[in-house]
């Protein structure tokens, strides 16, 4: 994620005010636009967690696409049941913990490559976990 530029002090905007109330809005605005870089910058750091995720029965790639970095599967109920990784991004990372009862089926993105070849899946067993990392724009590796 590329964070935005700081905002700057409006200096022409705080001379050219002619009264404390154009003055009030200048220095509002500027303080409005900093907390807002601030709370970018601060939550930009932030990881993501998903839980009760029930695993799709609709076996196929692009199924149950996961949005989190720790994604906690609750209910898989049937052998190879499906979620689907999001888009590789280098650097990104993604957890998945297996709750269920059954061996979850992870598909990569489409064109992604989870280690097994481009769009094959792979299986997780019950009460398994594993991260990946993607290192390039589609491809993950077990870490």
């Amino acid at each position: 994620m590329e964070l935005p530029k700081s905002p700057r002090i409006p200096f022409s905007e705080l001379e050219a005010a002619t009264d404390v109330a154009s003055l009030k809005r200048v220095i509002r605005r500027f303080f409005d636009e900093f907390r807002r870089f601030y709370d970018l910058v601060r939550t930009a750091g932030e990881v993501t967690t998903k839980t009760g995720i029930t695993a799709s029965t609709t076996q196929s790639q692009g199924q149950q696409v996961l949005a989190a970095d720790i994604n906690e599967i609750s209910t898989c109920a049937n052998a190879n049941d499906v979620v689907t990784m999001p888009k590789a991004r280098a650097s990104k990372w993604v957890t998945i913990i297996n709750n269920g009862a059954e061996t979850l089926q992870i598909f990569p993105n489409i064109d992604d490559d989870l280690g097994s070849g481009a769009n094959t899946s792979v299986t997780l067993a019950a009460a398994g976990i594993v991260t990946y990392r993607a290192y390039d724009g589609t491809n993950w590796k077990t870490v």
